[in-house]
């Protein structure tokens, strides 16, 4: 997930910097440096763990004791 966004989404910070130009793919990989460094850790750090914490809260495990 995170490195979709990561490629996609410094793809477009960088169209919309440079635009359509030669320094485009400069651009691109320092913004894609920029944006794993900032990305990765926040997502699996804070984001992750939120998420599960609020997904268990909302939908409970239910224990199903199937016998067979």
């Amino acid at each position: 997930m995170v490195t979709g966004m990561v490629l996609f989404m410094s793809f477009y910070g960088a169209v919309m910097q440079v635009g359509l130009t030669r320094a485009l793919p400069a651009a691109y990989l320092s913004a894609m440096e920029l944006n794993v460094i900032c990305a990765l850790p926040l997502q699996l750090l804070i984001v992750g763990p939120l998420t599960r914490f609020l997904f268990l809260k909302m939908y409970p495990l239910i224990d199903n004791h199937y016998q067979y």
